[in-house]
């Protein structure tokens, strides 16, 4: 998958958790921190509990989008549209994965008391999961792709293929 649909889905995340942040009136879905840029431990957090909470996040977008006028409604209608997506399931469901368990080590670098030694256990740990994860390909897609098959069930939308041209001839 192109690197593309990763921030195309991070930023369809950060969009939807501003869009129920700025008002009062929508803060109706369970309190989700906000996407900080800056810190990716913070920032992956929030991807996490947005994807725990996601199926509730979407049955408010779609309230919001048949209930409500004018500007709110058509926001909410696009992010509804937006997050339905087959490729933006897939994508929120792997980066609230990995990200996971990255999580150890830059809280490791971060502290005051740096233990190189214990930061070079951690580094050692994950080169250990991920190598397993690449031996083991087939394994961790049908993992990862048994958390995205459930999304659909709860939030009633079907998984599909994203639509593929043909090479143009002229």
């Amino acid at each position: 998958m192109p690197n593309d649909f990763r921030f195309f889905s991070v930023g369809t995340i950060k969009a939807i958790i501003r869009f129920f942040r700025e008002s009062p009136k929508r803060s109706l879905v369970p309190n989700i921190p906000l996407l900080c840029e800056t810190r990716l431990t913070a920032k992956y957090k929030s991807i996490r509990v947005f994807t725990k909470k996601f199926d509730s996040v979407f049955e408010e977008l779609s309230k919001l989008a048949t209930v409500s006028f004018g500007k709110t409604c058509q926001e909410a209608h696009q992010l509804e549209s937006a997050s339905s997506t087959t490729t933006f399931l897939i994508c929120m469901t792997i980066i609230s994965v990995y990200p996971a368990r990255l999580e150890s080590v830059t809280q490791a670098l971060q502290g005051i008391h740096i233990n190189m030694w214990k930061v070079y256990e951690h580094i050692n740990e994950l080169l250990v999961i991920f190598n397993d994860h690449r031996l083991n390909a087939k394994l961790h897609f049908q993992q990862n792709f048994s958390k995205v098959k459930v999304l659909p069930e709860k939030i009633d939308v079907s998984l599909m293929l994203p639509r593929q041209c043909s090479r143009q001839k002229n």
